[in-house]
C-alpha cells in the first residue's frame, strides 16, 4: 500500500513582499468525494476532468477510486480495483496507475491493462512523445510468455507495448523510489529517493538524455542526514525547473525544500522558507506550492509570494487546470464550505480589481486569426493567453496608456483558451474559442 505521509509546509515571507489575492474563493464540486484524491488529469478531447484516488462516492453516485467531472456534475468511470496513484492523457487515452502495480488505459468505458509491475507506480511523464512511469517497483512483468524485465523504479512504454528500462534505472540506498518526473531542456528529469542513476552517483535527482543518466551537480540533499532528503514534485516556471520535496541543500547552496535548476546550476526562490513541499504546479503565470496546508497555500508570480484564501487543514496531492480554473485535490479536513477532498479556485472580480468586466472585451469570439483585446486599466498589468492545461502560451506587459492588444492565434489548435489580466495578485479572465 502506498502511504502518503503528512508533511508540514510553513511559508515565512518578508512582509514587504507578501500579498493576498483579493476576491478569490474556493468552490466545491457538488458534494465532493468521500476520501482522498491523489491524481487528476484532463481529457482534452472530451473536455472532462478525471479524478483518481481512494474513494467510493463522487457527489451522489457510487464509484470505485475513479470518477469524471464534466464541469457541472460527477459521472461514472470504470471501477478501479485499487487506489489510483497517477493519471495522464496520452495519445487519446487516459492512462491510470494503481497501487497494486497495474497500469492501464480507459477505452470504451473499460480499463485495459497495459502493464504490471511488482510494486506501485507513483507518477507518469511524457518525454519525446513517449510515456514513462516512475515509482517503487523494480520489475516489469512480461506479457504473453515474455521474460520479466528489471527496470529499477523507472520505465519507458515502448512502441510495441512493453515497459523497458532506462539503462540500469535508479537504485539505493534504502527503499529507493521515483516520485516525480518532468521533461526539461531536452532531458527527462527524475526525482525521488535514490543515490545512483545508472552508473552515476547522484543525490535524489538525475536527468536522462535518452541514452545515459547524468548527475545534476551535487543534487538535492540534507547535509546532516543523507537518508531524510527526497524530491516529491517538479514543474517548469519562467524557463527554469522548480523542484520541491524535503531537502536543505541544492548543489552547494543552502535552501529550504524548494530550488530551481537552470540547466547548469541550482538556485533558490526568493523570500520563502519551507519545511517541505508536496506539490508544485505552474499555471496562468503563477507557481502554486503546497505541502500540508494548515498554514495556507501560496503562489509565486515571479516577483512576489502571495497567500491563497484557504481555510482549515489537510494535504494537497494534485493540481490541474480545467475549464479556466485551478483545481486542487487531496485529503482535506476541517475546511470551510465542506470542500470534501476537491475544489476549484474561482477568481471573483471585486471593486478592488484592476479592471471591470465591461472594460475587458475580446473579439471576435470565436476567433480563427487575430484576437483583439480592449481594456481600460489603472495600473501596469500582465496579459496572458493560456491553453486548456493552464500553460502560458503568450505573455505581454501592458500599461494604463495602452488600450488594446492584438494576438495572432492562427497557429493554435481548435479549442477553448483563457485570456487573463492580472496585477498585484488581482486577476480577471475570459474564455475565447479558437476555431479552424
Amino acid at each position: 500500500m502506498k502511504i502518503k505521509c503528512s508533511i508540514s509546509l510553513v511559508i515565512l515571507m518578508n512582509l514587504f513582499y507578501a500579498q493576498v489575492i483579493l476576491g478569490q474563493v474556493w468552490r466545491p464540486l457538488d458534494q465532493g468525494l468521500n476520501n482522498t484524491v491523489f491524481a487528476m488529469c484532463v481529457d482534452s478531447q472530451n473536455n472532462q476532468l478525471y479524478v483518481g484516488g481512494h474513494f467510493t462516492k463522487a457527489g451522489s453516485i457510487k464509484v470505485q477510486n475513479l470518477s469524471i467531472w464534466d464541469g457541472n456534475t460527477w459521472l461514472n468511470a470504470p471501477d478501479m480495483q485499487d487506489q489510483v496513484n497517477a493519471l495522464i492523457y496520452f495519445k487519446g487515452h487516459i492512462y491510470v496507475a494503481l497501487d497494486n502495480g497495474w497500469v492501464g488505459y480507459i477505452q470504451d468505458n473499460d480499463f485495459v491493462i497495459a502493464g504490471t509491475f511488482d510494486n506501485y507506480v507513483s507518477c507518469f511523464a511524457l518525454y519525446k512523445d513517449t510515456l514513462y512511469a516512475g515509482g517503487h517497483f523494480t520489475t516489469a512483468y512480461g506479457f504473453f510468455g515474455e521474460d520479466d524485465r528489471e527496470v529499477n523504479h523507472i520505465a519507458r512504454f515502448d512502441s510495441i507495448g512493453r515497459w523497458v528500462s532506462l539503462g540500469k534505472g535508479v537504485t539505493g540506498p534504502i527503499d529507493p523510489e521515483v516520485e516525480a518526473m518532468h521533461e526539461y531542456n531536452g532531458d527527462l528529469v527524475a526525482g525521488g529517493f535514490f543515490n545512483m542513476a545508472g552508473d552515476s552517483a547522484v543525490k535524489n535527482i538525475a536527468r536522462w538524455d535518452g541514452t545515459n543518466w547524468r548527475p545534476m551537480k551535487k543534487g538535492l540533499y540534507d547535509p546532516d542526514n543523507e537518508y531524510s532528503a527526497y524530491v516529491d514534485a517538479m514543474d517548469t516556471f519562467q524557463g527554469k525547473l522548480v523542484v520541491g520535496g524535503e531537502f536543505h541543500q541544492a548543489g552547494s547552496i543552502p535552501c529550504h525544500s524548494l530550488a530551481t535548476w537552470s540547466g547548469e546550476s541550482w538556485d533558490t526562490l526568493e523570500y520563502v522558507v519551507t519545511n517541505s513541499v508536496r506539490t508544485i504546479y505552474s499555471s496562468f503565470g503563477n507557481l502554486y506550492v503546497s505541502g500540508i496546508i494548515d498554514d495556507g497555500l501560496s503562489a509565486w508570480n515571479g516577483v512576489n509570494w502571495y497567500q491563497l484564501n484557504w481555510g482549515g487543514a489537510g494535504d494537497i496531492f494534485s493540481f490541474r487546470t480545467f475549464q479556466g480554473h485551478i483545481y486542487a485535490g487531496g485529503g482535506f479536513y476541517q475546511l470551510k464550505d465542506s470542500l470534501n477532498e476537491i475544489a476549484y479556485l474561482d477568481y471573483a472580480t471585486s471593486a478592488g480589481s484592476i479592471v471591470s468586466d465591461e472594460s475587458f472585451l475580446l473579439f471576435p469570439n470565436p476567433v480563427s486569426g487575430k484576437l483583439i483585446i480592449n481594456y481600460n486599466i489603472s495600473q501596469p498589468a500582465q496579459l496572458l493567453l493560456s491553453d486548456p492545461y493552464g500553460r502560458t502560451l503568450k505573455s505581454f506587459t501592458i500599461s494604463p496608456a495602452s488600450k488594446n492588444e492584438v494576438i495572432d492565434v492562427h497557429n493554435l489548435a481548435s479549442g477553448m483558451y483563457l485570456v487573463a489580466l492580472q496585477s498585484a495578485g488581482k486577476r480577471i479572465s475570459q474564455r475565447v474559442m479558437v476555431v479552424r
